[in-house]
């Protein structure tokens, strides 16, 4: 199974406090986001033990890092299509008539 990149806790205190700090967004943040900050660790630990069990060869886990999100978009797109079975179609020479 592929190693969860979760963000950390860092970036998540330094997002929820320039939310909290700026009149602008700061109806952003519901009384809901300021209580699951309080439960970070359980839900990552929760979050871990999920994808532990259910990571199976035939159905498994794939991680994907979205900091960037066009790099990921694109990263997903490259694994989804790599995952189809492709053959090369053969296509015959085209010959232009003269005009």
């Amino acid at each position: 199974m592929a190693k969860a990149k979760s963000a950390t806790k860092r970036l998540v205190n330094h997002s929820l406090t320039a939310l909290s700090g700026s009149e602008i967004h700061s109806d952003e943040l519901s009384p809901m986001d300021l209580k699951s900050r309080e439960h970070w660790v359980e839900y990552s630990r929760a979050k871990d033990v999920m994808q532990k069990h259910t990571d199976t060869e035939l159905c498994p886990w794939h991680v994907v890092d979205a900091n960037n999100k066009r790099k990921a978009r694109l990263n997903c797109i490259t694994h989804l299509l790599s995952t189809i079975p492709y053959k090369e179609v053969l296509r015959a020479a085209i010959v232009l008539s003269p005009r």
